[in-house]
């Protein structure tokens, strides 16, 4: 700059200094309009199977996993958490050793207790579909502050990764039974 402009105008292309603590907040708010956002889009996706428009009962659904997981609630109901599933492979199997059983994993506990077991519909709803949707939501989150805590990412980038782990083409691809 020459010696010969006025002052004014150097002050005026001078940029202000932003206060760190506002600009902490405008981060943070950004934070949670992008995960409600990501969550937001998250339920978008799985609409069709919270309001049961797109069958979820395929395969081994129907025939394994929802009639252990309405024995598994009846038992749990009842007041008892057995070691042995008796209802599986005609004598028993240890609960420890089926890979697939929910019993000792305690966020599905509560929506054993909730399930009408009779009410078929409502109770599969309960203990299959809303478990399923409420851990892709929760693992979704989980990755969205692995974006922000560890990998250091703008908002937008954390709700790309917990958008990214969340909706994985695969699961949906299995979850949702092929049309011929």
């Amino acid at each position: 700059m020459c010696q010969d402009e006025p002052t004014e105008h150097r002050e005026a292309q001078e940029v202000p200094e932003v206060d760190s603590a506002a600009r902490g907040q405008q981060i943070r708010r950004w934070h949670w309009w992008s995960l409600c956002g990501m969550v937001a889009i998250i339920l978008l996706f799985l609409l069709p199977a919270l309001t049961a428009s797109v069958p979820m009962y395929h395969d081994d659904n129907v025939v394994y996993a929802i009639p252990q997981l309405m024995a598994m609630a009846r038992s749990v109901q009842m007041g008892t958490i057995g070691l042995w599933d008796s209802n599986t492979f005609a004598g028993g199997l240890p609960h420890y050793a089926n890979e697939e059983t929910p019993i000792y994993y305690l966020p599905v506990v509560p929506f054993l207790l909730l399930a009408d077991l009779d009410n078929l519909v409502q109770s599969s709803y309960v203990i299959f579909i809303l478990p399923y949707v409420l851990h892709i939501i929760w693992a979704s989150v989980g990755a969205y502050l692995f974006g922000r805590l560890v990998l250091r990412l703008h908002p937008t980038g954390c709700a790309m990764v917990g958008l990214l782990y969340g909706l994985k083409l695969r699961r949906y691809v299995r979850a949702y039974p092929r049309r011929k």
